[in-house]
Parts: structure tokens; sequence; C-alpha cells
């Protein structure tokens, strides 16, 4: 039988309509493996743990110390100061570096404390199972000391920060970089609830009802755990249950926490390394917590310490209160030929402030030339007077040419 000619179509292979199946491919495949897991003993957050617990039992240790100087129930000043508070005239002026490793294991009241414990416990069961034993507690230990650095920074020279929050920033930081590397939607969800909900507060003066917050050591936590967790981003392969490293990480941080503990250990057993205060200043276990405990204090610390610039500017500020500027004036002018003015342990903007509120009165009282000689040099130097102040002193055309 001849096969049929395709017209127009020469050298066209035709091919069959259904084409045979193609041969089964008979080689074993490997079992599909399910990604390794975190076992349960290695999720508990163990170093979390006994953090929360050293804490504990050095606040105990801060109690007992303030006891025995004879400020029971209260932790006062000069027993953060004996056992590592820092400010930058401690650190660097008297040169006690030794402050920045101790800073973080101290903590001012029991709510100070129970607030710190409970955001570490919070990130420290989520974020310890996942980056391991070795490296939470390192970062952790990188963001303390990061929030002491910037602390000792951008606050005033002579105000003694203590407190973990710098650290526990730091984690939550790095818990908010790490999320990007979690493999479920719903742990990514979680790490950046957890981390957000904590940290914008933190960051954020009107955020916090508390009037004493050291938020340059938060900031400072919050740097230093965004560099750690970019670091850990960068050597975590994506298909590694933990970052490479944690062995070391963890000898590392165990070392920076053993002297930690050793300085602090140390400094508890020896006489206090603070300077002397200077005589004729309000105590620093006495001095106000708040301007409504000065105004109440005003006239008896003014009258114990009649050369302490701030128990004049308490008694100032009490006058003004009570509409009496004629007064007002006579406690600032003394303030201002106190010979303690310059005192190490005075804020920097005492002098400026004292001036400041002097200004004010004379322009209430239509002395424009007095309030204007008075101004002058503070308006010159803006960055050495309160923030608030200079904006009231520009408002009422303080500063403006006479």
């Amino acid at each position: 039988m001849q096969e049929a000619a395709a017209f127009g179509k020469r050298g066209v292979r035709v091919e069959p309509r259904f084409a045979p199946p193609a041969p089964r491919d008979e080689t074993p495949q490997p079992a599909v493996q399910a990604p390794p897991r975190v076992s349960r003993f290695a999720a508990i957050p163990w170093v979390t743990c006994a953090i929360l617990l050293v804490l504990t039992a050095i606040y105990l240790l801060e109690t007992a110390v303030s006891a025995a100087g004879g400020h029971p129930g209260v932790i006062s000043h000069s027993t953060l100061v004996h056992l590592g508070g820092l400010s930058r005239n401690l650190a660097l002026g008297a040169g006690q570096p030794w402050r920045l490793l101790t800073v973080s294991l101290l903590h001012l009241n029991p709510a100070h404390l129970i607030g710190n414990g409970v955001a570490l416990l919070l990130v420290g069961l989520l974020l310890e199972p996942i980056v391991g034993r070795g490296w939470f507690a390192l970062i952790y230990l990188v963001g303390g000391l990061g929030g002491a650095v910037a602390s000792m920074a951008m606050n005033a020279p002579e105000i003694v920060s203590v407190g973990a929050s710098g650290a526990i920033m730091c984690v939550l930081s790095a818990t908010l970089v790490l999320s990007f590397h979690a493999a479920s939607y719903e742990k990514r969800k979680r790490m950046r609830i957890l981390s957000l909900r904590v940290m914008i507060p933190a960051l954020l003066p009107l955020g916090s009802t508390h009037g004493h917050v050291d938020y340059s050591g938060h900031i400072g936590g919050v740097l230093a755990g965004m560099v750690m967790g970019f670091l850990l981003q960068i050597f975590w392969a994506e298909d590694d249950v933990r970052p490479p490293g944690e062995a070391v990480a963890g000898w590392t941080a165990a070392g920076i926490g053993l002297l930690s503990l050793l300085v602090l250990g140390s400094a508890a057993a020896l006489p206090s390394s603070a300077p002397a205060e200077t005589p004729g200043l309000i105590p620093m276990d006495d001095v106000p917590a708040t301007l409504k405990d000065g105004l109440a204090r005003a006239g008896q610390l003014a009258a114990e310490y009649p050369d302490d610039p701030r128990a004049r500017l308490y008694a100032a500020m009490s006058d003004l209160k009570a509409q009496d500027e004629t007064d007002a004036e006579v406690e600032l002018t003394r303030a201002l030929q106190s010979p303690l003015l310059g005192a190490p342990e005075l804020p920097r903007t005492l002098g400026t402030t004292i001036r400041a509120t002097l200004s004010g009165i004379y322009h209430d009282q239509g002395r424009m030339a007095e309030a204007h000689a008075t101004a002058t040099p503070l308006c010159a130097a803006p960055d050495t007077v309160d923030a608030k102040m200079m904006v009231l002193m520009r408002k009422s055309g303080l500063c403006d040419p006479a």
C-alpha cells in the first residue's frame, strides 16, 4: 500500500495522534525530611530565668545595704552610688569606668524591678528559644553596655542612672530585626507586635507616666539591638535552626556576666568609692524626688540648707505659687550669690534656670532693662538653658533685641 502524498507538505513528518507513555523512573527518591525543631527542653528560657533571679538577688542586696546605711525600706541614692550607679561625673570625672558593667544590675524600687522583669520575661520566652541561650545572653549584655554608654553620654553629668532597661530594649530591638528571619507568618507577627508594643512607649516621653525615665539608655539599647540583629542576620543561613557561633557567644556572655558580678560584689564589700558630698548641700538621700515634694518642703530646706541654691529655688517657686514676686526675687538673688552654685553635684542648668526665672519676674514687673540684661547671656547660649524655659523666654520676647 502506497503512502498518500501530502499536497504542499513535502518532507513533513506526520506524528501519531497519541504518543506512547514515557517510561517510569524507578530510581528511589530520598525521603523528604521535616525541618529540624527545637526540643521542649531547649525552648525553656533558662537564661532569662537566671537573669531574673540574679536581678532579684541583687535588689535584696541593695535593700540590705541601704538599711545598714540608715535608710530601711527604700533604696537610698548613696546605696546606688556605692554599688555601681552610673553618671558621667563618676565614670569619667572620678575615674570609675567599671560602673558601665554594674549599672544594669541595679534597680531603684520594686516597681522598677517588676516592670523590667515582666518585659524581660515576655521577650525571653519568645526570642531565647529562637537564637539560643548563648546569643540571647550576649545580646542582653551588649544592650546593657550600649544603654550605659548612651546614658553616660547624653544625660547631664551629675545624673545617676540604674536599671536593666537598656539591656531589655536591646533584646526587643534585636527581636524586631530578627523577625525578618522567622519562617512562619505567625512567628514574625508575634515578634514584631511584642517588640513594638514595648519599644514605642519606652522611647517616647509622652508614652510614660514616670518622671525619672532614662530615655537615653533606652535609645542606646535599641541601637545596640539593631546592630546585633543585623549581624546575626548576615551570618544566619536560612536552613539553620539557630545562628552559628552560639558556643562562642555563650562563653563571651559568661565572661562579661561574671566580671560584672565580681565588680559589683567588690563594690559592696569595700567602702564607698563615691566622691564626698559638698558640705552645705542637701544630702543626696534627702533631695526631693519631685517638684511637688520640693515645694512642700521649701521652707524647711531653705532653713536647713541656706547655701544650697536648690533650696532657694524651691522657696522662690513656692513664693511664685503664692503670687509673691518680691520674696521670690529675694530667694533667687540669694541663690545666684551662693558660693555652692558651681558644686559638681548640682545640675549644670541650675544657674541658668535661676537666672531665667529671675528675668521672668523682672519682665512681669515691667523692669524690661533688668529683664533683658539678665536674659541676654542665656539667649546667647541656649544649650545651657532648660528647653522649656528657653521657649518661655522667647515667647516673652526676652531674647529679642532690647
